[in-house]
C-alpha cells in the first residue's frame, strides 16, 4: 500500500509511541468528506470492542440514576 507523506509521518510517530503501551492503533481521518488518512499500525481488528462501549453506557446510567435518587450532589 503507498502512503502519503501525512500518513508516513503518523505510522513513524505511531510505532514509536505504542510501544508497551497497546498492540495496535487505527486512525482515519476526513476532511470536507474526503478521508485524508487511513493507517493501522501494530495488531488491529475491523471491529471495535464492544465490552469497552458498555463500560461507559452502563456506568453513565448509573450515575444518572444515583444523582435523580438523592445520593450524590455536585
Amino acid at each position: 500500500m503507498k502512503f502519503s507523506v501525512l500518513e508516513k509521518n503518523i505510522i513513524k510517530n505511531l510505532e514509536e509511541r505504542i510501544r508497551d503501551t497497546t498492540p495496535g492503533v487505527m486512525v482515519r481521518a476526513y476532511q470536507g468528506g474526503r478521508i485524508i488518512c487511513d493507517v493501522a499500525v501494530g495488531n488491529t481488528y475491523a471491529y471495535y470492542d464492544l465490552a469497552s462501549l458498555t463500560k461507559v453506557l452502563f456506568t453513565t446510567q448509573a450515575m444518572i440514576a444515583s444523582f435523580e435518587a438523592g445520593k450524590w450532589t455536585f
